[in-house]
């Protein structure tokens, strides 16, 4: 499809929700994606043309018959059908038969627990039959409440018939049970690290049913998938529907809240938060632990280093927290605080106890940060095979838990020890990902980290293999698999990097010439050099 269709290309998740529902047919996908390019969600009109006329072919009722399957969705259960249509089980069972055998509309699918069931023959032909459904509204409504009623009967639900009845609850336009479903769902779907699809639930949560436990949850969702600007809107709204809550429920969301403001690099108004909660809760426990590692996280990253505040904060926070989660993050940080401080060995050992407590309280994402703390060090004191390795561990687990899954650090990461490897195209292929996977408020932090990539391998390997990576950098940029902003913003950095003078700063560079704010600027060169004041001193001392 992206070989074939002309124009901008669609972005990953376009293209996947296109794969998905033109399911194997070439044709339905190119005509999918023509569509798409209209920002139009409904079916081209030559794909509904066909579905109409295979229709017409069927009485009323077995039109109303699959329309009301459709409801239940692409896969249904016979007996759901039987209920919502009023229709004896075996006379459903019969007129199935007949809609596969005689007219291949639909198929035997497998069971769920004990529910028998059935799915209509392509996901289009589905998303046709619910659009016609869906044109009756004070039925398609009905239908939906009675649905609802029918999974609430059920027992034992699985994580899936949390989110199915959630949807449900949505289309019956029933709002306080779609928020509260959405809101276990999301809880559910967080808890196994499936992120985006918590956020989702989360977002239903919030419209139907505005009060703090929604906002709350989908401030973690946010922070967890790097929308931090986000998540410190989320968090804002949550206290505002605080007033009632147990002081410790409102603690986690001002923590939540003062971690986004540093991930978004706003220091004062995050100490701002911090001093007040250590005011709030100043006895030794779970809030001031967390209150004492971001103030640890502050004087590792913010504007004035203090390595030797942050090691004495970490290991206050170890000694006062038993939660794994908390702890690990402690000994990340001392880590990272060692290695700023120049001392690569207490880096090593101090991250690899964070990682042994992650992986022991079984928290994918607490995981992931530990396994990316370690990467950091690797990369740092230029342990480039070990990078590699690191790198291609996060990598699964963000495609196995779903953590990071929005803006995956790994990808960025991994176009650097690509390039310092020399490996130029695959290293270009990889940052063109980084970009087009950023959101597009970071396009200030993509465009310094280009610059802080190509002075490193300016430095590591000499000028030529600068240029060479430039070069791989604009054929990315002109590949079909990106978003058409991701490709101008590329071209337009190639073009002015190409042109930087001897004796360089890249952070200065991307300011002056890239147009980048100081704080992002100077936020990703931070990001960059592992908050190392003087990574060429480290690496030097390596030799």
């Amino acid at each position: 499809m992206r070989r074939t269709v002309v124009g901008p290309s669609a972005s990953h998740s376009v293209v996947s929700r296109i794969v998905r529902l033109s399911d194997g047919n070439p044709l339905f996908a190119e005509s999918l994606a023509r569509v798409d390019r209209h920002r139009s969600h409904h079916p081209p009109r030559q794909i509904t043309s066909v579905i109409e006329d295979r229709l017409s072919y069927l009485s009323s009722e077995d039109q109303r018959l699959l329309e009301t399957a459709a409801l239940i969705g692409y896969s249904f259960e016979v007996d759901y059908l039987a209920q919502l249509t009023r229709i004896d089980i075996d006379d459903v069972y019969e007129r199935l038969h007949v809609l596969f055998d005689e007219h291949d509309l639909v198929r035997p699918a497998d069971q769920r627990n004990r529910y028998d069931r059935y799915r209509i023959h392509h996901p289009l032909f589905a998303q046709v039959l619910r659009e016609r459904g869906a044109a009756n509204e004070p039925r398609w409504r009905r239908h939906h409440a009675k649905l609802l009623q029918i999974i609430e009967a059920e027992q034992d639900w699985d994580d899936e018939l949390f989110v199915r009845a959630a949807a449900v609850a949505v289309e019956a336009s029933n709002g306080p049970k779609a928020g509260a479903l959405a809101l276990q769902a999301a809880r559910r779907q967080f808890a196994l690290g499936a992120v985006s699809k918590a956020r989702d639930l989360a977002r239903i949560a919030v419209e139907n049913t505005p009060y703090f436990d929604a906002f709350a949850l989908l401030a973690e969702c946010l922070s967890a998938g790097g929308d931090h600007a986000a998540a410190v809107d989320a968090c804002v709204a949550g206290l505002g529907f605080a007033e009632a809550v147990a002081p410790a429920e409102v603690a986690h969301v001002r923590l939540l809240w003062a971690r986004n403001l540093r991930m978004t690099c706003r220091w004062a108004q995050a100490v701002e938060v911090l001093d007040q909660l250590a005011i709030d809760f100043p006895e030794p426990g779970g809030v001031l632990a967390e209150t004492l590692n971001l103030y640890a996280e502050v004087a590792l990253c913010g504007p004035s280093q203090d390595c030797a505040r942050c090691v004495e904060l970490c290991d206050q926070v170890a000694a006062m927290s038993t939660e794994p989660e908390v702890q690990s993050r402690a000994f990340g940080h001392r880590g990272l605080a060692h290695l700023a401080a120049g001392q690569p060995m207490e880096a090593e050992q101090w991250l690899q106890k964070a990682i042994d407590v992650a992986r022991a309280a079984g928290h994918p994402y607490a995981e992931y940060e530990a396994v990316h703390w370690l990467s950091k060090k690797t990369m740092a004191c230029l342990e480039v095979e070990r990078s590699a390795e690191l790198l291609a561990q996060l990598r699964e687990m963000s495609q196995t838990s779903g953590v990071a899954s929005e803006n995956p650090p790994h990808v960025r990461d991994l176009s650097r020890v690509l390039g310092t490897r020399g490996e130029f195209p695959d290293a270009a292929n990889a940052f063109a990902v980084f970009t087009d996977i950023s959101q597009s408020a970071a396009a200030g932090r993509v465009s310094t980290t280009l610059a802080c990539q190509l002075a490193e391998i300016e430095s590591l390997r000499g000028p030529f293999a600068a240029a060479e990576f430039l070069d791989e950098v604009l054929r990315a940029a002109n590949e079909d698999f990106l978003l058409a902003d991701s490709r101008e913003l590329l071209r337009g950095l190639v073009e002015r990097l190409g042109a930087r003078p001897p004796g360089w700063n890249p952070v200065a560079f991307a300011v002056a010439e890239l147009e980048v704010p100081l704080a992002d600027a100077q936020a990703a060169d931070a990001i960059f050099r592992f908050d190392v004041p003087d990574l060429g001193h480290l690496r030097a001392g390596l030799a």
